[in-house]
């Protein structure tokens, strides 16, 4: 009968290493392998959270720049629209100023005064006329001086006498500052 030795042994006949000590060997590794491969998938979901939370926010950003985009040109349609009424606003002001200029010079006419001609260029108005009587171009000049649409400097450039229709007729040349930026509702408001 022939006797098989199962047994690692060496040729020496030593017994080899201890069952017992391979099985804890390769448990050990088992172990080491397995907790290995749980922190390396525990790593690598810890990664696509991070990675899905970096697209997350890179979305929220991308919405508040296009936000602030939005408002960015929404306040520069508002500064355009203010600076549209401000011109309005000016347009305005300068469409009822020759009006109220005109009214004001009306008014300011003595009876025995006519007027031949009335010209403005700018700030600068000059009215030429004729009058019966010298004392009612100085009331004239006196009534524009006053008046809220003319500043202190009116003045009669020139004056001379002519005979009209056998008639004494004085011709005059009346030149002043139409003053900016004031009417009624404005003096008003103030």
């Amino acid at each position: 009968m022939i006797r098989i030795n199962l047994l690692l042994t060496d040729r020496r006949g030593q017994a080899g290493p201890d069952l017992r000590q391979l099985a804890a060997a390769v448990g050990s590794l088992a172990v080491i392998l397995i907790v290995l491969l749980v922190v390396a998938v525990r790593m690598m979901s810890m990664v696509s959270d991070l990675r899905a939370e970096e697209r997350h926010q890179q979305e929220i950003l991308r919405k508040q720049k296009d936000q602030l985009a939005e408002i960015d040109r929404f306040k520069a349609e508002e500064a355009e629209y203010e600076q549209k009424i401000a011109v309005i606003d000016q347009l305005k002001d300068k469409q009822q100023g020759p009006v109220h200029v005109l009214d004001e010079v009306s008014r300011s006419l003595p009876d025995k005064l006519w007027l031949t001609r009335l010209e403005q260029k700018g700030d600068t108005i000059t009215v030429e006329g004729n009058s019966l009587t010298i004392g009612d171009i100085v009331a004239f000049v006196d009534r524009l001086k006053h008046s809220e649409y003319f500043s202190q400097d009116v003045e009669l450039r020139q004056s001379s006498q002519k005979m009209i229709a056998d008639q004494g007729v004085y011709q005059f040349t009346v030149v002043g500052t139409v003053a900016t930026g004031k009417s009624p509702e404005k003096k008003a408001d103030s």
